[in-house]
């Protein structure tokens, strides 16, 4: 039995902006830009843009 996957990109830039800090493990998604002075937490899935903290 085939299973189908979901259509999505798998590729995309990630674009990560001045003193961001990426903990262990984190998971930053295809086409995600992470703003300046962003934290993302350790173990972190991150699905979508942050903007400049």
């Amino acid at each position: 039995m085939r299973v189908q996957l979901p259509d999505f990109d798998c590729f995309g830039k990630v674009t990560i902006g001045d003193y961001v800090y990426i903990g262990k493990r984190a998971l930053i998604m295809p086409g995600v830009t992470l703003g300046n002075h962003v934290l993302v937490a350790a173990g972190s899935v991150v699905t979508k843009s942050v903007p400049d903290l």
